[in-house]
């Protein structure tokens, strides 16, 4: 895509095709929006994502980091198309249009951004280590989620938009849940920066690469409580307490004259689940 250009080439950022697969969509350092024909390969269309307001900005603000496509727009003349930029805006476009609708502030860098599979929610990820969720219609935040430490690189909604999956320069994982007003619920370990993530159909396992060469298949599902308790019940370790112990935990023993020689002392030792695969 592309070639001949006359224009002075930037870097391209983002990509994304159409719900019907016929064009792509792309962002890059010019600040614009590109949109190509993926049969041709020739450009047909473009939007320069700044508003009045941005005509001071420094060019590199106005990087397209991240872009993604509603999932209300069935008909590719008339998409509403979701914009990231390196100042933290965060804008609703009409793309056939050109019509600015929205705007969002991340207050910071942002690597991805996402609709809901309603299309009532969206995201940003940031380099704040957090993920904004905003209601697309009223343009309030509804949840900021920061238990991250490290730059929130890229994230997801599961298919039910129940969840949003999270990876992050700090090397995790995190499950974050929205009907409980954004609560942590899982977090798994990778120990490495977490460069990329993908999640499966149907949202149970996150495939993760990370900057240790490895690439991971996570269980992700959240853990109902008669899954943990049963998992309780199966990893429970027996170990004999010593003679300190019985003491300290006043525990009676045929040898101070309580109990039963055939009833052996044991201390239940319960292990903690693993949370990932």
């Amino acid at each position: 895509f592309g070639e001949g250009d006359e224009t002075e080439p930037a870097l391209v950022n983002v990509g994304v095709f159409t719900p019907d697969g016929q064009f792509a969509l792309t962002g890059g350092n010019d600040g614009f929006v590109r949109v190509w024909d993926v049969n041709t390969g020739d450009e047909i269309d473009q939007l320069e994502i700044k508003i009045d307001e941005d005509s001071e900005k420094n060019p590199r603000d106005l990087w397209v980091n991240a872009l993604a496509i509603s999932p209300d727009s069935t008909d590719s003349a008339a998409l509403t198309i979701l914009t990231a930029r390196e100042d933290g805006m965060v804008d609703l476009w009409n793309l056939g249009t050109g019509d600015h609708l929205r705007r969002f502030d991340a207050e910071a860098p942002v690597g991805s951004v996402a609709f809901s599979p309603d299309g009532q929610l969206i995201f940003a990820s940031t380099a704040a280590a957090e993920i904004i969720v905003w209601d697309v219609n009223t343009g309030e935040q509804r949840y900021r989620l920061s238990n991250h430490i490290g730059v929130v690189l890229v994230a997801q909604f599961t298919p039910d938009g129940r969840y949003i999956v999270s990876s992050s320069e700090d090397g995790t994982v995190r499950l974050w849940d929205l009907e409980n007003g954004g609560q942590q619920i899982r977090e798994l370990n990778n120990g490495l920066t977490i460069s990329d993530m993908a999640l499966t159909p149907d949202g149970t396992q996150v495939l993760t690469a990370a900057d240790d060469t490895t690439v991971r298949l996570w269980d992700i599902a959240p853990i109902t409580l008669d899954e943990l308790k049963s998992w309780t019940a199966d990893n429970r370790v027996p170990a004999t307490l010593t003679p300190k112990q019985i003491q300290q935990y006043g525990i009676r023993t045929p040898e101070n004259g309580e109990g039963s020689a055939e009833e052996p002392v044991e201390e239940v030792v319960e292990e903690t689940a693993d949370t990932g695969s």
